[in-house]
């Protein structure tokens, strides 16, 4: 046999030995964790999986789960990660730690010589997480403030606005994460951003020069029961900087008209019971305000308003109408059909005692039919009042002077009735007013609109001079302060009006007066009358049907001017 050139088998024997050594070391590791691979600053190297997890458990005894704090500025937050259920699995990480250059064997070489970092497994209820994070940032974030144009008085100011910033929560996640997959205590600075304004000088000043054409101006929004008016600073709000107008602004009050014009259809209810209406419900058409077209419509005349001469606007709004499936007049035979008049007056200020009395005579005439040709008389539905019939003891206008009474806010329904009479056109047979003016008959209407009673020798009384049966119905909101009178029946076209109203001859009320009153201990005053100023009031009631009146009647007033009154005690101890 020829033998091998010894050369030749040295430099087999040199070039197999590092497959040698590689498949040595392979079988080496092959149950242990690979140089160079750690978790956080825990070095996993030359552990089996047994020896690795102990290693990991003791890392993160005392630190399960781990704690975080969120820093910004001089401000921290601490995260509780035990509510958040963090649990950290040892077993699952360290068998990844043994993953480490089994699948990829460059990673074997990346271990050795640069070191590679394995995170820590973990789970955790991501919402409770996210929760905490949005807590963080709510206390953090600060809206950008945009420029604003406002009105005061005649005067246009510019507020420049202000730059915000917010919290950047998925850089702030991204850091969590992090910190969780090391396993370790840390604190976390939050990722926060500017936000600037985009709006320039330039952009400002054009539209300062929109407002200016605004100044002066007004719109009114008209729906088929009430109406909304929009002044010249309301107007400017509008105005946005690229233009045209804030969609936002507008369709936000767009929602808000429409609150007070939607309504579902109100099926009509009449229950009549001895010689009273017990329950009334008048059959109410459904409207629904389309919004969309009320932005534009809005829009539109925005628009028209910063063109020369144009001061003023009017809009009819857009509105569906659904009719009831129960009309009024498909409950009754009495002819009750619409609604002929409507008055309102309101009570700010009243007293608790004086709210009762006005709800309770309100009580009296609600639902009160009054038949054709007949004459309503509000002390005979009203009846007595006093203590015994329910009333309670507040001021009345007694002797020429305010005093506490039985009573007191029943002329409050009257005065309300007395404005729904003059709606409906109805004849009035009797009405006086008051010896001086009474502030809350004037919060909502002109001076002169009231009438007093106080039976058997003041009445307040009217005639029903249509071809049926009318209905007299109040709705008192004792929280709002407001009572409202209605008037239903059957229509003959007639419309009730007041017009060439005029107050003169104003007078200053006489200075206070104080009285000693030995019944109060020395020391104490009472006001027991209020001032108010004196006047001359005449006002003309017209009642037209089809252009040509139908009645007539003026009424005149003289409001005495009056003193304020205070007692004075001077009862000794």
């Amino acid at each position: 046999m020829q033998e091998k050139p010894v050369g030749l088998t040295a430099a087999v024997i040199i070039m197999g030995l590092p497959g040698v050594i590689y498949g040595s070391y392979l079988l080496a590791y092959r149950n242990k964790i690979y140089p160079g691979v750690k978790v956080g600053q825990v070095e996993l190297g030359n552990r089996s999986i047994t020896e690795a997890r102990g290693l990991i458990e003791g890392k993160l005894e005392g630190q399960n789960p781990v704690g975080l704090r969120l820093q910004w500025q001089e401000q921290t937050w601490e995260l509780d990660l035990a509510v958040m259920d963090l649990k950290y699995d040892a077993d699952k990480t360290a068998r990844e730690a043994l993953k480490i250059g089994r699948d990829n064997k460059l990673d074997q070489w990346r271990a050795w010589f640069e070191g590679v970092s394995v995170p820590v497994e973990w789970q955790i209820n991501e919402e409770v997480l996210v929760g905490a994070v949005a807590t963080v940032a709510a206390q953090i974030d600060k809206p950008m403030i945009k420029p604003e144009i406002k009105l005061n008085e005649k005067e246009l100011e510019v507020l420049r606005g202000e730059n915000g910033w917010e919290v950047e929560k998925d850089k702030l996640m991204q850091k969590i994460y992090q910190r969780l997959d090391e396993g370790e205590p840390a604190v976390i600075d939050v990722s926060v951003r500017e936000i600037v304004s985009t709006i320039g000088e330039a952009e400002i000043q054009a539209t300062v020069e929109r407002a200016n054409k605004l100044v002066g101006d007004q719109l009114v929004l008209e729906a088929p029961e009430n109406s909304h008016v929009l002044k010249s600073g309301e107007l400017i709000s509008f105005l946005d900087f690229e233009g045209g107008i804030d969609e936002i602004k507008v369709a936000s009050y767009a929602a808000t008209v429409a609150k007070t014009v939607d309504r579902p259809p109100q099926n009509a209810a009449f229950r009549f019971e001895s010689g009273k209406v017990r329950e009334f419900k008048p059959g109410k058409e459904g409207l629904k305000l389309n919004q969309t077209e009320t932005i534009l419509q809005m829009a539109a005349a925005i628009d028209q308003l910063q063109e020369e001469g144009v001061d003023n606007q009017k809009i009819g709004l857009m509105v569906t109408k659904t009719p009831p499936a129960v009309k009024t007049d498909q409950v009754n035979s009495f002819g009750i059909k619409e609604l002929l008049g409507r008055g309102v007056s309101t009570f700010r200020g009243s007293i608790l005692p004086r709210v009762h009395n006005v709800n309770l005579s309100a009580q009296r005439i609600s639902g009160t039919l009054v038949a054709p040709g007949e004459v309503f008389s509000f002390n005979s539905v009203v009846g007595e009042v006093a203590d015994v019939t329910g009333y309670q003891q507040a001021y009345v206008i007694r002797s020429g002077r305010t005093v506490l009474d039985d009573g007191g806010g029943v002329c409050q329904t009257s005065t309300t009735l007395f404005r729904a009479v003059m709606e409906a056109g109805l004849p009035i047979i009797e009405r006086r007013a008051h010896s001086y003016r009474v502030g809350y008959y004037e919060q909502n209407a002109k001076p002169g609109l009231d009438a007093t009673v106080f039976s058997p020798t003041t009445d307040f009384k009217f005639v029903n001079d249509t071809p049926a049966h009318i209905l007299v119905q109040t709705i008192v909101n004792a929280l709002a302060r407001t009572l409202t009178v209605e008037i239903y029946g059957t229509s003959d076209g007639r419309k009730g009006e007041v017009v060439n109203h005029q107050v003169w001859d104003q007078a200053p009320p006489p200075p206070d007066l104080y009285q000693d009153d030995p019944s109060i201990p020395a020391g104490q005053v009472k006001q027991v009358d209020w001032s108010a100023w004196g006047a001359k009031v005449k006002f003309d009631y017209r009642v037209k049907r089809g252009g040509e009146t139908i009645y007539e009647k003026t009424f005149y007033q003289v409001y005495q001017p009056w003193q304020a009154m205070y007692l004075r005690g001077v009862a000794q101890n």
